[in-house]
């Protein structure tokens, strides 16, 4: 294959988001330039730079195993580290979050309120705070296979409520209290030295203060005078060492969350003279306020960046161990690429390229489905995305709040049915990408079933009626949207799952009184018995297709992490696949065996989840958590364009979120994002 440079066109612009939806087509120029006459397939592609934009939203997540306020934090969103605080007692508790629940870990070797640190999850530092006297006690953490913490070098003067910035070898710590208000400034120096040594004071003594950034360029913001202040300040490390005032918050706290660099803050809770739920960025000079934390609190921790924070502990008035995170925009970058579709095999002169040739390209934005038209010159996808994390958006609510909902479809064209409100129901609902809307009601209501299929060629069985249900129905859609019985499943089954098409499904697990292990293949008509699982279980997730899913999650005896792989054809075998992160039931699953998303439930410490696990074949790992907390959800969709609908929260939802990338231009008038163009040449 040949790189070979063709000239820059003018470049094309984006609508304001690049989605699986709406497909919109448009029409651009590549002047070619100078070429021989080309006979081989031609792609032309344009790498780009932008963002994914998560809306500045914050949500809830996997609530600290201790409740705390006066704690500190360090450490990424999805990788944080907590420690320290006030119970009450004095605490030494340390514990380490992993993008959706907290695990204790080894304590600090002494308890402190009002402690600052820096660093990573697993290489974090701990300064200063207050033991019943003011302290300067310093510690390190490792973390791995060792999580323990070891006392190091001590600060020059014990404070307690000052911020700290930097790593765990090259930290700075910054005001707090001595038994007054201080300006005091020290840089932490690791290694071989383990040394605090003091540098350029703050140019405004402050206790209870949010600090960012790292040992060398770091931000200060809020804290306490003897009054609530707004004061943000600099600082330059290197040869200068010097605080210089910036631009002040918009709302004066003490007692901040921060999260962030020295030039992308963000400042979050606190308390004015009462708890806070005010949120800000820090950019150049200035805060501009942006979405508020779902909870006020002060005296709370943070991790991560601004753009993915995580703001944890605190207190209400009562000492809280609730955990949210925020999630705004982030840079991305990747490359769109057009390709000749027409003729393959170049035997037509009129589709070669010729010398001096404009090629009108039209094609349709659709990042996961290109247009395969062939009357198109080219279509349009996108490839080797870099930086696109996939955001949960809210999306049209459901017309009847419900949970235990069957799922079938796509994100664009999903369809519910039945499920629980006040009592098993038989009413199904469409959705249009945007809005649901009722449609015909199953023949037999019925709750906590299983469905597979498309919005309008669906199947829906198993679940509860009154008693455990074998029953099995087809949903004609389009020009009748009615329902019909087919064969009935061998085995009456609640809380069962499913996956496949509406004439080659797969039923597996469930609760016939006790949980099952039973697995049936629907063929057109008919339920046929197979292999069962290895481990019975109800309340799991699946997805896939008749002759390769997953089985995952659930309860046996107790919550587990289980995940099994099925294998049909010829073969008819589940085997035992890596396990999941979070022991989790009443749990939801989309996808494909090999590209799976494990969305929300139930765990040992949160009833309702929000998180999210995300499988490639061989391991899970933790994706972005739905905004809304829930059990009992169904979904619809792909891994990567994932609809989730439904479920329980304390009562029966109507909650709607879909999983898509949002990709829009790095500019301010969503312009041209074309950085280059070129063509690979394929003899």
């Amino acid at each position: 294959m040949v790189d070979k440079y063709i000239g820059s066109p003018s470049g094309f612009l984006l609508p304001d988001r690049l989605r699986n939806h709406p497909v919109t087509s448009f029409v651009q120029d590549f002047v070619i330039g100078t070429f021989d006459d080309e006979t081989a397939d031609v792609s032309i592609y344009s790498d780009y730079t932008g963002y994914i934009d998560g809306g500045d939203i914050w949500s809830t997540s996997g609530v600290l195993n201790t409740a705390r306020e006066a704690l500190a934090g360090c450490g990424s969103q999805n990788s944080a580290l907590s420690f320290g605080g006030f119970t009450p007692p004095l605490s030494a508790v340390t514990e380490k979050f992993n993008g959706a629940l907290w695990a204790t870990t080894g304590s600090l070797n002494t308890a402190r309120i009002y402690i600052a640190g820096c660093g990573t999850q697993n290489a974090g530092l701990s300064f200063g705070g207050d033991t019943g006297a003011v302290s300067a006690v310093t510690e390190k953490f490792t973390g791995g296979a060792t999580n323990t913490w070891a006392a190091t070098g001590s600060l020059n003067t014990a404070r307690y409520g000052l911020g700290g910035s930097g790593t765990q070898d090259a930290a700075l710590s910054f005001g707090g209290f001595t038994g007054a208000v201080s300006a005091v400034t020290e840089k932490f120096t690791g290694g071989a030295t383990n040394t605090w040594a003091a540098t350029g004071s703050l140019n405004t003594a402050l206790r209870y203060i949010g600090g960012s950034g790292t040992q060398d360029a770091a931000l200060s913001f809020g804290g306490d005078t003897g009054a609530v202040s707004a004061v943000t300040e600099k600082f330059t490390g290197g040869a200068t060492n010097t605080w210089a005032a910036t631009g002040s918050l918009n709302t004066a706290r003490y007692g901040l969350g921060s999260s962030g660099t020295q030039s992308s803050a963000l400042s979050f809770g606190g308390t004015t003279g009462a708890a806070s739920t005010t949120t800000e960025k820090f950019a150049t000079d200035s805060w501009t306020v942006t979405n508020s934390v779902i909870t006020a609190k002060y005296h709370v921790a943070g991790s991560g960046a601004q753009s993915a924070a995580l703001g944890f502990g605190g207190t209400t008035g009562i000492v809280s161990n609730l955990t949210e995170k925020f999630n705004g925009k982030r840079a991305c970058s990747g490359r769109f690429m057009y390709w000749d579709t027409s003729d393959k095999d170049e035997t037509t002169a009129t589709t070669n390229i010729s010398a001096g040739a404009t090629i009108s390209v039209a094609h349709s934005i659709s990042q996961y489905a290109p247009d395969t038209d062939s009357s198109d010159m080219a279509d349009l996808t996108t490839l080797g995305l870099s930086g696109c994390d996939n955001f949960w958006q809210a999306t049209g609510n459901l017309n009847t709040a419900t949970a235990g909902t069957g799922g079938a479809g796509s994100q664009v064209s999903a369809l519910t049915m039945g499920g629980y409100f006040g009592g098993q129901i038989a009413n199904c609902e469409k959705f249009n990408g945007t809005s649901w809307t009722s449609t015909g009601s199953l023949s037999a209501a019925r709750q906590f079933s299983a469905g597979s299929g498309t919005q309008d060629a669906a199947l829906s069985f198993g679940g509860w009626d009154s008693s455990y249900s074998d029953t099995t129905e087809k949903f004609t859609g389009a020009a009748t949207n009615a329902w019909t019985y087919t064969g009935s499943m061998n085995t009456a089954r609640n809380n069962i799952e499913g996956c496949g098409t509406q004439n080659s499904a797969l039923g597996f697990c469930g609760d016939t009184g006790s949980v099952s292990d039973v697995t049936e293949k629907f063929d057109t008509l008919s339920w046929a018995v197979t292999t069962t699982l290895n481990t019975a279980k109800r309340d799991a997730g699946g997805c896939g297709s008749q002759n390769a899913a997953l089985c995952f999650g659930g309860y046996d005896s107790g919550r587990t992490t289980d995940c099994e792989i099925w294998t049909g054809g010829a073969t008819n075998t589940w085997v035992a696949g890596n396990s999941m992160n979070i022991a989790t039931q009443y749990t939801c699953g989309v996808g494909s065996q090999g590209a799976a998303l494990r969305i929300g439930g139930n765990t040992a410490s949160d009833v309702y989840a929000s998180h999210v696990e995300s499988y490639n074949g061989t391991t899970w790992s933790m994706h972005y958590d739905i905004l809304t907390a829930r059990s009992y959800t169904s979904g619809a969709g792909s891994q990567v364009a994932a609809l989730n609908f439904g479920g329980y929260t304390g009562s029966n939802s109507v909650v709607s979120e879909k999983l898509t990338p949002t990709i829009a231009p790095n500019t301010t008038n969503w312009g041209t994002i074309l950085v280059s163009d070129k063509a690979l040449i394929e003899p």
